[in-house]
């Protein structure tokens, strides 16, 4: 019987190649609210939409320190360190020991390695027999940002679909304001860790038939066998039997066969 689930009462603090992972505090606030006036932050991760004040602000760190899971990422663990990001655990599946994780960076830290190094922190932690001991960990991103698809394949985490009209506003409301599709990645405690090979994506353009296959409602022509060309038997001739040359006869003689009738022509 496996061991159950059980959340920390508290984040732990993780640490990452010059990254520092601890929990959410009230002194973030600041922080939270430049990431709310971020269009690139906004056009993604929707959770930040609507936070104009320090209240929201609080409220938001609140928040997820009841989910337990949260991270702010920061260059150290000193009180004015700066705050590089932040990445998250949640929709917890105690019975599959799932999770899913979500990530993000501010803008003056994108494009620097941060959030990969912070995925893959709290990937081993999420796997980890002394940590969460999870099975599996997935998450899922916009298909138009190709951004967090880059993050997950260094993460290691596999391309497996693509969900149709999946994510609500992604673009924004005063941009789209409906539904758009996302890409679905994962993890398992027995992959390897990133990055990933290249992948295709995951629904594109069906692949153009072969040459050597036959299109639907057209018949293939044979082509026929390398080598010389067989000569067809002419009319009249069986098989098995070799046709004859007829000795043309001689000026002023009678053929032999004619003269002695019923003998073959020696």
């Amino acid at each position: 019987m496996s061991t159950p689930l059980i959340l920390p009462a508290v984040a732990p603090v993780l640490r990452a190649d010059g990254l520092v992972l601890r929990p959410w505090e009230t002194s973030d606030a600041a922080f939270v609210l430049e990431l709310a006036a971020d269009p690139e932050t906004l056009r993604w991760a929707d959770n930040f939409r609507g936070l104009a004040s320090s209240g929201d602000a609080l409220a938001w760190i609140k928040a997820r320190r009841e989910r337990v899971t949260m991270w702010v990422v920061c260059a150290s663990t000193s009180p004015g360190a700066d705050r590089l990001g932040w990445v998250g655990l949640s929709y917890l599946e105690p019975r599959e020991r799932s999770m899913m994780i979500s990530y993000g960076s501010h803008p003056a830290w994108r494009r620097q390695g941060v959030t990969r190094r912070a995925v893959d922190a709290v990937t081993a932690y999420a796997f980890d027999a002394t940590g969460l001991g999870l099975v599996r960990v997935s998450l899922e991103h916009a298909v138009g940002n190709t951004a967090s698809c880059r993050v997950a394949s260094a993460a290691g985490y596999a391309v497996e679909g693509t969900l149709r009209q999946r994510l609500m506003g992604v673009g924004g409301p005063a941009v789209r304001g409906g539904l758009d599709d996302s890409h679905a990645h994962a993890r398992l405690a027995t992959d390897p860790a990133g990055p990933l090979p290249p992948e295709p994506d995951p629904i594109g353009p069906p692949r153009p038939s072969s040459d050597r296959h036959s299109t639907a409602g057209s018949r293939r022509r044979r082509t026929p066998p390398a080598g010389p060309r067989r000569r067809g038997r002419r009319r009249g001739s069986s098989a098995g039997t070799p046709r004859r040359r007829s000795r043309p006869a001689r000026s002023g003689r009678v053929p032999a066969a004619a003269a002695r009738p019923g003998r073959w022509p020696a």
